[in-house]
């Protein structure tokens, strides 16, 4: 029902993002051998809410539905939790 509407979120984040990536990514992690790029855009990071302001001007329908359907504890509280869109590029 929503799935043209959180396409078209994400595409308005992405441009917001320009290149920022906000997966720090040590030597050789996630390291793509075509010379691709994979870019990630937190709204929860290391059980953290992060980019919160991002998300809700550039996703609002999409964090309205995280909110109502998880609620304002959606994967935080654990240093392994993570939501978020990622990105691969060819």
């Amino acid at each position: 029902m929503n799935l043209k509407t959180i396409q078209n979120e994400y595409w308005n984040l992405r441009t917001a993002y320009g290149d920022r990536d906000d997966y720090i990514k040590s030597d050789g992690e996630h390291t793509l051998n075509d010379g691709g790029k994979w870019k990630w855009m937190n709204f929860v990071e290391r059980g953290n809410r992060v980019n919160q302001h991002l998300f809700q001007e550039h996703c609002p329908t999409l964090t309205k539905l995280m909110n109502q359907n998880v609620g304002q504890d959606l994967m935080t509280g654990t240093p392994f939790s993570y939501t978020f869109f990622s990105t691969m590029s060819p």
